[in-house]
């Protein structure tokens, strides 16, 4: 071995350790720029969106893509117009449908315009009854720009500048009531974005299946008088027991014939009583320990 050979290999193991470290880290920080411009165009197109609540319409930002908890919705527009799935898109370059391709630097987005209309009809599942119209809409906030133009039967592409312009378009086909009772199901079934999929799985939404969207302006119910929530049921805590009822029956009948056997044997045998009272000690201690699992009421009322 030649001197200084094994320092010469560690110099190179470190070297290569430092270029693949490198190159992690650039991969981190490309991954990081991404998301952050995917978070200001999310900001840009609630800013547009924002001159659609004088019309009617209500949002709800930033929820978990039903079924699919690793994925997220932007934008949920409900109005008059109906329901929209909105997916801001930060992308550059030139973006054209041509031939029936939606294309972004040449690249087929199609891909896309499926996942945004695919969130859309996940999104209409929630709702008890249909809504007159559901519809995606992918929002162009970055610098590639395109006059707003149907890219399937229900997906649009429609740059941020005219996206509210384009929703005031869109013919009326719910009334108000019908737009808060829509918006007021999906606020409580879609779950926010920033919740983890395992907490999204424990809360399970209940069946909630109204005859029709009211007609009328939509009532709170009136919270309970302090008096009767004060009035509260006592509840009754138990030990539960080791078996079951059944179970517990069953042993008790088992005890007490191991009993009488016990001192029947004890009266003719002589010789075999000592262990006839040990069986009989302990299927009197299990009996006595079964009795006592018995329900214990405690008043909880504080």
């Amino acid at each position: 071995m030649h001197a200084g050979s094994s320092a010469g290999d560690e110099a190179a193991r470190s070297l290569r350790a430092a270029e693949e470290l490198r190159r992690k880290a650039a991969r981190l920080e490309e991954r990081a720029a991404s998301y952050a411009r995917g978070r200001q165009g999310e900001l840009v197109v609630a800013q547009a969106l924002d001159a659609l609540a004088a019309d009617g319409y209500l949002r709800i930002d930033d929820c978990r893509w039903p079924g699919r908890p690793q994925a997220n919705i932007d934008h949920v527009l409900v109005g008059p117009a109906g329901l929209f799935v909105i997916d801001a898109k930060n992308w550059s370059g030139r973006v054209e449908f041509r031939a029936g391709v939606l294309r972004q630097s040449g690249y087929r987005r199609s891909r896309e315009v499926d996942a945004a209309s695919e969130a859309a009809r996940a999104v209409a599942q929630l709702l008890p009854m249909g809504v007159p119209r559901v519809g995606s809409v992918i929002c162009l906030c970055g610098e590639a720009q395109m006059p707003p133009m149907a890219v399937s039967s229900d997906c649009s592409v429609v740059p941020v500048g005219g996206i509210a312009e384009w929703v005031r378009r869109q013919p009326a086909l719910l009334t108000s009531a019908a737009v808060a009772a829509v918006h007021g199901e999906l606020k409580r079934r879609l779950q926010p974005a920033s919740r983890s999929a395992a907490e999204a799985a424990d809360s399970p939404v209940p069946d909630f299946v109204p005859q029709q969207w009211p007609s009328g302006p939509v009532r709170r119910e009136a919270p309970a008088p302090a008096s009767a929530r004060r009035s509260l049921p006592t509840p009754v805590r138990s030990k539960p027991y080791r078996f079951s009822k059944r179970s517990a029956v069953v042993g008790r009948v088992l005890l007490l014939l191991l009993m009488l056997d016990a001192v029947g044997t004890a009266a003719l045998s002589a010789t075999n009583r000592a262990g006839d009272v040990i069986v009989f000690v302990i299927c009197l201690a299990w009996l006595v320990r079964l009795e006592r699992r018995r329900p214990v009421v405690i008043n909880s009322r504080r």
